[in-house]
């Protein structure tokens, strides 16, 4: 989770935004890629689900990233669920959003 994204890769990481940025990153990166395949962002605030944003992976290795644009009740616990087409989770990444 980030702040930002430049040079491809991830900036400001951390676990705790304000919501005065506006806006967070999840970036993932991935090696290897064996097939050219999707990967899915899924985007919870208080565990229900905002957003799931459907990414491209190709091999051999790829990198990407998705963004939520915060709202003014978006304070509180955050996960982004990283899965595959199967709905498989790789990983669970948690953050909070404060004032």
């Amino acid at each position: 989770m980030c702040e930002g994204i430049k040079d491809h890769r991830p900036r400001d990481e951390a676990i705790v935004f304000s919501i005065r940025l506006g806006s967070i990153y999840c970036f993932t990166d991935f090696e290897p890629v064996p097939d050219k395949t999707n990967i899915y962002h899924r985007w919870f605030i208080r565990d229900k689900l905002r957003t799931e944003r459907k990414l491209p992976v190709k091999p051999a290795r790829w990198s990407t990233f998705s963004k939520i644009r915060l709202l003014k009740g978006d304070k509180g616990p955050w996960r982004v669920e990283i899965t595959d087409q199967q709905g498989i989770i790789f990983q669970t990444l948690r953050f909070s959003v404060t004032d």
